[in-house]
C-alpha cells in the first residue's frame, strides 16, 4: 500500500514528466515546420519567449548567415562596445586528418562506450592541449595546433589569440532532434566556488569544427548576450562538413 504522501510524490513526478514530455513535443513540432501547433504547446506550459523559426527549422539549403537587418539592435551596439568577431573557414583542416577525426568520433566509435558518454550520470569532460609544445602527438593535437594556427594568422581574430597557449576541447553527438542548450563558454571548474565568490571566465576563442555532412543537425547560433540581459542573435553558422 502507498502512504499518501507517496501518492502525492507520484503525482508530482507524473506532472514534470508530461511537462518534459509536452516540452519536446514543442521543440519537434518547431523543427518539423509546425510552427502554430509548437506555439499553442509552448503557450499552456508558460513560455513566453523561444528561438525564431529560421533556428528551429531553417530553410534546405539555407547558408550561414547574419540576422536580418529589421533584428533588434545587439546589446554590445547600445552598451558602445565591438562585439567579438564571428568567423566561418571552408576546409579548414586536410582532407585525411578530417577523414581521420571523422572515422575516430564516428557514431560506432569506441570513444563514445569508452566515455560513457550515453550514460545521464557521465559529468562533462574535456582535455587541455598545448599549442607550443611540438609535434603533435596524435590527430586531436595536430589539428588543434592546425586550427591555433588558423586563427593566428586570421586578421581578426589574431588579436584575440595573443598569448594563447592552452586550449580545452571536447566532442558532442546528438540525435537530430536533440539540439544542445544555449550556454556560455566558461571555465566549469570553479562553478563550485557558489554565487557570490564565482566569476565567469570565458576561453578568448570560441570555435566549432563540424565533423558531420551537410544538412546533418541545425545551425549553429551564437548570441550577443551578457550575464542578466536577453540574448540577441548575431550569427548562425549551418552546419557543413570541414567548416570551423
Amino acid at each position: 500500500e502507498h502512504g499518501e504522501g507517496s501518492q502525492t510524490a507520484w503525482g508530482h513526478c507524473i506532472s514534470d514528466s508530461l511537462k518534459a514530455a509536452k516540452y519536446q513535443l514543442a521543440l519537434l513540432c518547431s523543427q518539423a515546420g509546425m510552427q502554430q501547433e509548437a506555439n499553442r504547446i509552448l503557450a499552456a506550459l508558460g513560455v513566453t519567449w523561444r528561438l525564431s523559426t529560421c533556428i528551429l527549422c531553417p530553410a534546405p539549403g539555407e547558408a550561414s548567415s547574419s540576422v536580418p537587418a529589421d533584428a533588434p539592435t545587439p546589446l554590445s551596439q547600445r552598451l558602445g562596445y565591438n562585439a567579438p568577431p564571428v568567423r566561418i573557414f571552408a576546409e579548414a583542416l586536410p582532407r585525411r586528418l578530417m577523414l581521420h577525426l571523422a572515422e575516430g568520433f564516428g557514431a560506432e566509435s569506441m570513444y563514445w562506450s569508452e566515455h560513457e558518454y550515453s550514460n545521464q550520470d557521465t559529468p562533462f569532460f574535456s582535455y587541455l592541449c598545448s599549442l607550443t609544445a611540438e609535434p603533435a602527438c596524435n590527430s586531436i593535437e595536430q589539428a588543434v595546433h592546425l586550427l591555433g594556427k588558423l586563427l593566428c594568422e586570421d586578421a581578426v581574430t589574431a588579436t584575440w589569440m595573443q598569448g594563447v597557449s592552452l586550449a580545452e576541447w571536447w566532442v558532442h553527438q546528438r540525435p537530430p532532434s536533440a539540439g544542445h542548450q544555449l550556454h556560455f563558454d566558461a571555465n566549469e571548474t570553479h562553478f563550485g566556488e557558489g554565487r557570490e565568490r564565482y566569476q565567469l571566465c570565458h576561453p578568448a576563442v570560441s570555435s566549432v569544427l563540424f565533423l558531420s555532412e551537410a544538412g546533418c543537425g541545425g545551425p549553429t547560433l551564437v548570441t550577443d548576450q551578457t550575464l542578466g540581459s536577453l540574448p540577441v542573435p548575431n550569427h548562425f553558422s549551418v552546419p557543413e562538413y570541414n567548416y570551423v
